[in-house]
């Protein structure tokens, strides 16, 4: 009779849509966040976002459309591949409170990167951002927030 292995905990990871946009557009900061995310595959990790991810990343893509940083082709491209990431979606509901305090707390202008803060806090993973002006803003005060820009 064998006796089972304990499993290694998967690492339980919470993205915005700063990192992923660079998954999806080449931009500084893209070759980063690709080899990050290849890092999360090979680890297994359970990667997860507030449904707020899906608005930004939408927008976002748009965004760079209309910049002409994408073309048509490469827009569609994009949406295709983002609808297919693995992401665990939850719903921000029951986040609100905690993100608006924590938007408060850490004197953020708008409450939408404290979504993504919530739902790491509460998930007890570790929160990634591309967004190197947030991660200065809060890593200070929050460990468990993490940069693509960060040695």
């Amino acid at each position: 009779m064998s006796i089972a292995q304990p499993r290694s905990a998967r690492p339980l990871i919470v993205i915005d849509a700063s990192l992923v946009l660079r998954l999806l557009i080449d931009e500084p900061g893209s070759e980063e966040a690709q080899a990050l995310w290849e890092s999360w595959k090979t680890q297994r990790a359970i990667v997860s976002a507030p449904t707020l991810l899906i608005y930004e990343v939408a927008n976002g893509l748009h965004q760079a459309f209309r910049q002409n940083v994408l073309t048509e082709r490469e827009l569609t491209a994009a949406l295709q591949a983002f609808v297919h990431f693995p992401v665990r979606y939850h719903d921000p509901l029951g986040l609100v409170p905690r993100a608006v305090e924590l938007s408060r707390e850490l004197g953020l202008q708008a409450t939408y990167d404290s979504f993504y803060i919530a739902l790491a806090e509460s998930l007890q993973g570790e929160f990634w951002t591309g967004d190197q002006k947030l991660y200065n803003h809060v890593h200070e005060r929050i460990p468990f927030v993490k940069s693509l820009w960060a040695d």
